[in-house]
């Protein structure tokens, strides 16, 4: 038996409670990966791990606090827009957002202990906010290239280009052999 969809023809950017806080979890690991990697390269390497450190309380807690207005872009998004690219540059947008204040708020806590100001500053939000920008549209496109179909244009292109709505049954169908597949394995 599978589980219905929420897509339809008049909503087929939909998800569901646990699509979401999939692609929370998939821009919260981005977000942690990115980081380490960014100050790892910015600061030769131990950079990561010390940052990895400061990065996995923050981006913890931004991942909490901003995933109501990441819902409700989603939520805001799902039925006026239906072009990827919009729904990449929206969350790559809110996931700049989310790098400047988490690391305003976090470096305000830190500032006596790290020294963030002046051209150090300047870098941390560089970095951040670019970790940002990057992890939270990679985590949306995470779960939509597995629910709603492939965003990639070359494998979108492949698809049939007729006005049709969303079959939920040949949707669910494939979901189905998914599964299967994923419990054999």
């Amino acid at each position: 038996m599978s589980t219905p969809t929420p897509r339809s023809h008049a909503e087929p950017m939909a998800f569901t409670g646990i699509e979401f806080f999939r692609g929370a979890i998939a821009a919260w690991l981005w977000a942690l990966g990115l980081t380490t990697l960014g100050w790892a390269v910015v600061a030769a390497g131990i950079g990561g791990i010390i940052a990895l450190i400061y990065a996995t309380p923050a981006v913890t807690a931004a991942t909490v606090l901003f995933a109501v207005v990441a819902w409700a872009l989603g939520r805001l998004l799902l039925r006026r827009v239906r072009a990827i690219a919009v729904h990449l540059v929206l969350f790559a947008a809110l996931g700049a957002a989310v790098g400047a204040v988490t690391t305003a708020a976090f470096g305000a806590t830190l500032s006596g202990v790290t020294g963030t100001v002046g051209h150090l500053g300047s870098v941390t939000y560089a970095v951040n906010i670019a970790c940002g920008a990057l992890a939270v549209p990679l985590g949306w496109w995470h779960v939509a290239a597995r629910v709603v179909g492939s965003p990639h244009p070359r494998r979108r292109a492949q698809a049939p280009r007729s006005g049709a709505a969303v079959d939920i049954a040949t949707e669910n169908e494939v979901a189905d052999r998914l599964r299967a597949r994923q419990s054999e394995g």
